[in-house]
């Protein structure tokens, strides 16, 4: 029998049988900007992604996480609207990307890949002919 009144009490594997936790008493959370709800697509992306997207040319590590409730408005975020000026977050950074490769190749920060694959080298998937 366990006395759930008594910490040391562990379970047959060693490992405690319960956790006594509380929530934190108080939280401090820093926003580095904060949006009104009236901020439209270009400005949250060009404070928010675009310098994501710079780090990235640069040979950065970049990370965007959308979180929010169902219904929020991530997806509109996201992807934009119907209208070139409501486009979102993808078509942007991808508007930037493109419009950047070029003067990129000219630095030499970026250059295509170009494999040649000989055709006598694939095989194909699926054959008429018997299995050998």
């Amino acid at each position: 029998m366990v006395d759930p009144s008594r910490e040391d009490q562990r379970g047959y594997s060693g490992i405690p049988r319960y956790h006594l936790s509380a929530p934190p008493t108080s939280s401090v959370y820093t926003f580095t900007h904060v949006f009104p709800s009236t901020a439209q697509q270009p400005e949250f992306f060009s404070k928010t992604t675009l310098p994501l997207v710079r780090g990235l040319l640069d040979g950065e590590d970049g990370l965007l996480f959308a979180y929010g409730v169902t219904n929020s408005g991530k997806t509109y975020t996201m992807q934009g609207g119907t209208h070139e000026s409501s486009a979102g977050i993808l078509p942007r950074t991808i508007d930037v990307l493109f419009n950047s490769i070029e003067a990129l190749q000219g630095s030499s920060k970026v250059s295509p890949v170009v494999d040649s694959i000989a055709p006598s080298s694939l095989s194909p998937i699926c054959s008429t002919g018997p299995l050998d």
